[in-house]
């Protein structure tokens, strides 16, 4: 999620928001078949795999993409990998696999290998959203707004509707400081799916740069409601506070953050601000009495 706001000066009065292009777009979906407990995931896929012999083999592709999968989803990236390479090396023209393997080099930081295989999977399926929101976001994470841009407004052009492509156009669009035009992508991605948490948190913070503070407030009220754990609209909601003085309102919500992401450094650096302007608001109050 995109609008992840600094607070910058020495003084509370002086913080002011500032657009952060980072982790700004969602990786595309991971598997064809989920279960609720991925470590019994990564056992029956493994399960079924071991009894892939003879003919059945040619159904094995499926049983390694999903094993790859599930691994990914616990954090066992050497597995995953190796899994994504049996799938494609037994089936090379299998393109859930390409784009699950892309989703695992854009997360090592591979974007070149990503793009190779999202590409491959567009030339296999050119309707597949989620090759074009992996190409996109690996064009993104390399610093080339207008590339990511491209891959979005093809797949938007070509009629695929879907919220994904919507959410992600308006990230690359608010980190290129073009506010409007994310604005109206949200409000699409908002349109198609009504409960996309992350899409009101970013929309919150498009209203809290324009100054809109109650609408931007509203709509971080209504992701938190959708999502308990949508960390950015706690971010933002606290910096409403802070530049409302309500200081011990704005340490509530970092510390809501901080629960969910305990080395948010920009974070931590808000929260000792807000700590000193309490403490500031609550001798001010002291020498009244």
């Amino acid at each position: 999620p995109i609008v992840l706001f600094g607070f910058m000066g020495a003084a509370p009065k002086k913080f002011v928001p500032v657009l952060l292009a980072a982790c700004c777009l969602v990786l595309a979906s991971l598997a064809w078949n989920r279960l609720d407990t991925f470590s019994d995931n990564v056992k029956i896929w493994a399960d079924a795999i071991d009894k892939y012999q003879g003919d059945n083999l040619r159904f094995a592709e499926r049983g390694y993409n999903n094993h790859g999968a599930a691994n990914f989803e616990l954090k066992n990236f050497q597995a995953a990998l190796q899994s994504y390479d049996a799938a494609i090396e037994l089936k090379p023209d299998f393109a859930a696999a390409r784009n699950n393997r892309s989703t695992f080099f854009i997360q090592m930081g591979r974007y070149v290998d990503a793009l190779n295989d999202c590409e491959y999977a567009l030339q296999l399926d050119a309707q597949n959203t989620d090759a074009y929101l992996n190409c996109s976001l690996a064009h993104s994470r390399m610093g080339k707004p207008q590339e990511a841009l491209r891959y979005l407004d093809d797949a938007l052009h070509i009629g695929l509707q879907n919220a994904r492509l919507y959410y992600n156009r308006g990230t690359v669009h608010g980190t290129m400081g073009r506010y409007q035009d994310a604005m109206q992508d949200y409000n699409e991605a908002i349109a198609l799916n009504p409960n996309y948490a992350d899409a009101y948190a970013n929309r919150g913070g498009l209203y809290m740069i324009d100054k809109r503070l109650p609408q931007a407030m509203a709509e971080l009220d209504h992701a938190i409601r959708l999502n308990p754990n949508q960390e950015n609209a706690y971010i933002n909601r606290g910096h409403i506070f802070a530049l409302q003085s309500r200081y011990q309102d704005a340490l509530v919500n970092y510390d809501q953050a901080l629960k969910l992401n305990p080395n948010n450094s920009p974070v931590l650096q808000n929260r000792a601000e807000v700590l000193l302007a309490l403490n500031r608001q609550k001798k001010a109050m002291g020498s009244k009495q």
